[in-house]
């Protein structure tokens, strides 16, 4: 719309809501890109099939696919450990 216009803050985002302009904050959470949801619907922007997480309360959806947890990657068989067997004895 602008091409040289400023930066948008928590402060002018008002101002420039009330001109017509549609605006969309990126956050940074633990180093990925995330969205809130409701900023989302409040653009009238279907999540529909759209994982959504929590995060300190706020309900958002992350920009890029989040890689699997320490938690998650720990739980994996390991295919090493499965094909030994025990042995009587």
């Amino acid at each position: 719309d602008e091409p040289h216009s400023e930066g948008v803050c928590a402060h002018c985002r008002p101002q420039r809501a009330a001109r017509g302009h549609r605006l969309l904050q990126v956050r940074r959470s633990t180093y990925h890109d995330v969205v809130r949801a409701d900023d989302l619907h409040a653009l009238k922007i279907d999540t529909t099939g759209v994982q959504v997480y929590s995060i300190n309360n706020a309900r958002v959806v992350f920009l890029r696919p989040r890689p699997p947890s320490a938690a998650a990657a720990a739980s994996k068989p390991n295919p090493l450990m499965l094909s030994r067997c025990l042995v009587d004895g």
